[in-house]
């Protein structure tokens, strides 16, 4: 039996609250001649799901995988750390929200989240909503948000999910676990992920790389994620969400030495509740604790800790009027933001001019913000339905903002839709971006601090669509896209910071892959640095610039000519501009290839293997025009560069082999052609990855 994605349908309300999805939906497995392949849903605000049978089907190990080959989405690496950072149509990464359902799951509170820290354990759908999505989850969404949805205790019963496997790319250990059962009156899931990798693979070519690791490296994770749901799921219900992640990497050099390492822990606390006190009103209300501190001994060590608490409640209302219907939102929503950051004393005495490695480093901040925001569903007529609404957003930090948004679906039959969305967004600077002082990076190739004049970034995000769809056999969709930033926050160089006092007489050679990585990098010189001398590195701010636009075509189709096969192909062109004083020889964002075109193809074999079932073989592509380079990785240093990186094709396998009911291999070939080439990435080469998956019940 071929199983592929199903769209489903839901109501705006179900995203804008950030309600169970699977009200009175069924579970989807089903044959593939009669599944949909629509790309989107048919709601008022774009949205985008991919089902778990589908993600399941492609070569995907974490959540990052999953959409890293969706038209207008780019997942890159970044030298701060972050593995997986998701820049849609060319926003920068801070305009993209990611949340696991619907609460933040990784990231620095207002910065930057890393979708690799999100696994795939209990991973049922993902939902992308591209375009502005401020009305309902406010700042720090302006480009889109990626809302992830675990698994729910089941109606009855108990479920229960195990993968694992390994890999050749330096030893990968992967293992998951997932159980859920449901009693008379409640229910509760549970799942576990280990992750562990060992090594990067700097390989010399013409990418850049960013990490400062050698092959001995090694980086793991461990996730533990549970609900406790009382109540119905389709109706009213409370339920409890606990989630901890623990992350740890040591990073040892390709010389072999030891640079140091660092840990992160993250907790997620959350209790919710939905009633309904008429056939037509629904209130929801829900309570958040995030925690997250990351302990840094690279270069000197650090202790960063981020907390949140966020509450909110709202209030759905349903009113027929004399000509169509409508339904009635207003919500509420409040946090208070803590941010702090402890420092060892440095190891040497600062040399003259660095008095900003002196005095009291250790400190705490805080903010407070606060969001209402009201919005209207309306359906005029079987064929034109709207959404309209505004925020007011509060911060204790800078003035208030409005934000409105809308979206307008005209659908004049039922396989032909036209769209057109608009979304203002302000995205504030974080508590880092404002107060974090010099702090190395990179094993102390550089320092990055904040900056207190840092004012907010305002945001218009227009898009107009077309989608097309012809029985269970050929969908299609369109649309353009205008995205205009003001006041645009980029770390640009500010000065030189001293990281230390040199202990010998060293220098390396342009030609090491450190040097041919960073070549700006202090050792880098065929000038030895002599012993008890200061060493600097580069020291790099946040600014405001002046404007940045993004703007561009994005297309999707999919095709099902045979039951047994299925194409998908994507296509994205993106044209940037930025006008800044600071820059004028800059006219286009670095890492921002011009044209995109994403592949897939997945065939199921039409004779069984017996009784086993059907094995399954799916490719997917992607593959970039130049770009020009990035240096750092995704806003790491600055728009320092006009130089361009070629293009490039990533191209992923998986064979999915049934061994039975209830069971079933993968084997995955990842970057089977053994690219180099792409911008700003570690780039792996070819590596092989095999994993078991056992299910109970079996699957429908």
């Amino acid at each position: 039996m071929l199983v592929v994605a199903g769209l489903v349908s839901m109501p705006l309300s179900a995203i804008a609250e950030e309600e169970d999805p699977w009200a009175g939906v069924e579970e989807m497995r089903v044959l593939a001649s009669a599944a949909p392949i629509a790309v989107f849903t048919d709601e008022n605000i774009e949205l985008q799901v991919l089902e778990k049978v589908e993600i399941e089907a492609q070569p995907n190990l974490t959540a990052a995988d999953a959409v890293s080959k969706l038209p207008g989405i780019r997942t890159s690496q970044r030298i701060q750390g972050d593995r997986a950072v998701v820049s849609i149509e060319g926003l920068p990464p801070e305009y993209t929200r990611i949340l696991v359902n619907g609460q933040r799951y990784t990231g620095q509170v207002g910065a930057v989240a890393d979708l690799e820290d999100v696994p795939l354990t209990n991973l049922e759908r993902m939902e992308i909503q591209r375009g502005a999505q401020g009305l309902a989850h406010g700042p720090n969404s302006g480009g889109g948000v990626i809302n992830l949805r675990t698994l729910l205790p089941p109606d009855e019963g108990v479920k229960a999910d195990v993968w694992g496997g390994l890999g050749s790319d330096n030893k990968r250990l992967l293992a998951t676990t997932v159980a859920a059962a449901n009693g008379e009156n409640s229910g509760a899931s549970f799942s576990y992920t280990h992750d562990e990798i060992g090594g990067y693979d700097p390989r010399e070519s013409g990418a850049v790389f960013v990490n400062i690791g050698g092959s001995q490296s090694v980086r793991r994770s461990d996730d533990v994620y549970a609900t406790q749901l009382i109540g119905s799921r389709n109706a009213e219900h409370a339920a409890l969400r606990v989630g901890y992640r623990q992350e740890e990497e040591r990073y040892i050099d390709t010389s072999g030495i030891s640079i140091g390492s660092s840990e992160v822990n993250r907790w997620l606390v959350s209790a919710e509740g939905i009633l309904n006190p008429t056939n037509s009103t629904r209130v929801r209300g829900g309570l958040t604790y995030y925690d997250l501190e990351v302990e840094n001994e690279v270069a000197r060590a650090t202790t960063v800790g981020d907390k949140e608490v966020r509450g909110e409640i709202s209030v759905t209302q349903d009113i027929e009027l004399p000509w169509f219907g409508t339904e009635w939102k207003a919500g509420v929503d409040a946090r208070q933001l803590i941010f702090s950051l402890e420092e060892s004393p440095l190891p040497f005495m600062p040399g003259p001019g660095q008095d900003d490695l002196l005095g009291d480093r250790n400190f705490t901040k805080y903010a407070t913000t606060a969001g209402f925001y009201g919005a209207l569903d309306a359906d005029f007529t079987s064929w034109i339905s709207a959404t309209a609404g505004v925020r007011l957003q509060l911060d204790s930090r800078f003035d208030p903002q409005v934000a409105p948004q809308f979206g307008v679906v005209i659908s004049p039959t039922d396989w032909i839709r036209f769209r057109i969305q608009y979304g203002r967004s302000d995205r504030y600077p974080s508590l880092n971006d404002l107060y974090q002082p010099p702090v190395a990076q990179n094993g102390g190739q550089y320092f990055l601090a904040g900056n207190r004049d840092l004012t907010p970034e305002q945001a218009d995000t227009w898009r107009v669509g077309f989608e097309y769809e012809y029985e269970d056999i050929f969908s299609v969709s369109t649309t353009a896209f205008l995205n205009e930033i003001d006041d645009f926050i980029r770390y640009i160089f500010e000065d030189s910071i001293q990281t230390g006092v040199n202990q010998f007489d060293i220098a390396l050679a342009p030609s090491t892959p450190l040097c041919v990585a960073n070549p700006t990098f202090f050792l880098c010189s065929d000038t030895p640095i002599l012993q008890d001398s200061p060493v600097f590195s580069d020291l790099f701010m946040r600014r405001n610039l002046e404007y940045v636009r993004t703007r561009g075509i994005e297309g999707q189709a999919r095709f099902r000519p045979l039951h047994w096969l299925l194409f998908r192909v994507g296509y994205t062109y993106l044209d940037t501009k930025v006008d800044s004083d600071r820059f004028p020889d800059l006219e286009e964002l670095p890492n921002e290839p011009r044209h995109t075109v994403d592949l897939e193809v997945r065939l199921t074999s039409p004779w069984p293997l017996g009784p086993l079932g059907e094995p399954q073989l799916t490719t997917v592509a992607r593959y970039r025009s130049a770009a020009v380079e990035e240096v750092s990785g995704t806003g790491g240093s600055s728009f320092t560069s006009n130089n361009r990186v070629g293009t490039s094709w990533i191209v992923d396998a998986r064979l999915k082999v049934p061994l039975g009911p209830a069971a079933s291999f993968d084997f995955d070939i990842r970057n089977l052609i053994d690219e180099t080439t792409v911008d700003s990435n570690e780039i792996r080469g070819r590596t092989f990855f095999g994993g078991l998956r056992v299910q109970w019940p079996t699957p429908d």
